[in-house]
């Protein structure tokens, strides 16, 4: 019989799309030749979201389970800890799994998952995906201005949010200190949640330390997540590096559709979804400050533009002939899409961990321009594969562009540096030994 991998990533393909969820499901797909039954939970989050019960997606069983139940919605949130996860502990009883496998930490995969798959006798392990897996302002960006240490800190992180949040400095450091206990954190009033601030910090911090006692495993992509961790209390005895990866079928042919004629547009393509921390404003900021005798076209493959910064965006570039209009790409067709292109922009102003987006890049044959940051910088060999520049500056990106765009030679010896990315099948033999080793 097969150990059974149950992976709880919050969402899931089909119904949302992200690294994240790329991720959950290459590993979950890769894990079946190696032995495993190899499954998805998820929660069901609102009305219109897929129906409970089984489905199936591309051959792996994919379970909606009833919505958490959060009596105290905010405090349960900061906490990860909801009052109730109905229909997991009947799923740990009938598949009985030897591994859990959390890609988030949060009230829809947190606390009561994990203490309940270790009740039943599995063994854990969380995936740290994101910054805002620990940091409280959720984008490890200090006033979402400066990327942070990431050391949890109740003042500091504090005032961090209420800053970000738009309170003035000053006010926001005091709010920080304002003791917990004297004001319902419930409360509907500004005010009431700006005084309670640092005890739902204080939460977020015990919510985290709880998580990692019950975590057997912690798998990072990068090693400066690494660092992060063990600043934060995780041994290192608990962390796996398991760098990320890439479909077989995306490396099957990393050629990329050649570089463009001298005299055609430098065609970049941004791939990602519409958010601050992703950066995308440095692009349009950078494309717009070119000359028009610079010859580019940009096409932005990705969700979100329908927020208020896609908006803001959108009005920028309306009616500029060098923008495509933001489109949505199936992840099953984002590699061979990205072929038509000639650079890949990586304009991330937060510490990514283990960005897919590179990888995709490089399957397609493409060099990656990207921030000197994080994942990103873990991944690109710079003047080798790609070329990086300083998180936010949009006037070091845009000479980057001119550059690539008058000199085809240097593109070409950038494609010349390629080399296969990994893949989800090197992922998913790392992890094995990683669940092996556990059980």
């Amino acid at each position: 019989m097969k150990p059974v991998c149950l992976h709880l990533p919050v969402t899931a393909l089909p119904w949302t799309v992200g690294g994240k969820e790329v991720f959950c499901f290459g590993l979950a797909d890769e894990l079946k030749a190696l032995g495993w039954d190899a499954r998805i939970a998820v929660h069901q989050q609102a009305p219109d979201a897929p129906a409970l019960g089984e489905h199936d997606y591309r051959d792996i069983p994919v379970t909606v389970l009833p919505p958490v139940e959060a009596t105290h919605a905010r405090r349960s949130r900061y906490g990860r800890r909801p009052t109730a996860i109905p229909g997991f502990r009947d799923l740990l009883a009938r598949l009985r799994p030897s591994v859990v496998h959390l890609h988030d930490l949060s009230s829809e995969a947190g606390i009561l998952h994990l203490e309940m798959a270790r009740a039943a006798g599995a063994r854990t392990v969380m995936s740290y995906h994101s910054p805002g897996q620990s940091c409280p302002q959720r984008e490890l960006l200090y006033r979402r201005r400066v990327v942070c240490d990431g050391e949890l800190r109740v003042g500091r992180c504090t005032e961090c949010r209420l800053a970000a949040a738009g309170l003035p400095a000053g006010l926001a450091r005091l709010a920080a200190c304002f003791p917990a206990g004297l004001l319902n954190p419930e409360g509907a009033s500004r005010l009431e949640r700006v005084l309670t601030a640092r005890e739902m910090t204080e939460a977020h911090i015990a919510g985290w330390r709880e998580a990692i006692a019950l975590c057997d495993a912690v798998q990072v992509y990068a090693d400066w997540a690494r660092r992060l961790l063990v600043a934060n209390g995780v041994p290192e005895s608990k962390i796996a590096v398991v760098r990320s990866g890439q479909p077989r079928a995306n490396c099957a042919d990393n050629r990329p559709a050649g570089p463009a004629r001298s005299g055609d547009a430098l065609r970049i393509v941004y791939v990602g979804r519409c958010t601050h921390e992703k950066g995308i404003d440095t692009l349009v900021e950078a494309v717009l400050s070119l000359p028009p005798a610079v010859p580019v076209s940009v096409a932005f493959l990705g969700p979100g533009w329908d927020n208020d910064q896609g908006t803001a965006l959108r009005r920028r570039i309306n009616g500029d002939p060098r923008f495509e209009a933001p489109r949505f790409t199936a992840p099953e067709k984002v590699v061979t899409t990205m072929r038509a292109f000639d650079v890949c922009v990586v304009p991330s102003r937060w510490l990514e961990t283990g960005p897919i987006v590179v990888y995709e890049a490089f399957a397609a044959g493409l060099p990656v321009v990207g921030s000197r940051l994080g994942g990103i910088a873990d991944l690109v060999t710079e003047g080798v594969d790609g070329l990086l520049f300083e998180p936010g500056d949009a006037t070091a990106l845009s000479r980057i562009i001119a550059g690539l765009a008058g000199d085809r030679s240097r593109l070409d010896g950038l494609v010349a540096g390629i080399r296969p990315p990994r893949t989800f099948a090197d992922v998913a033999r790392e992890m094995d030994r990683v669940y092996r080793k556990l059980m």
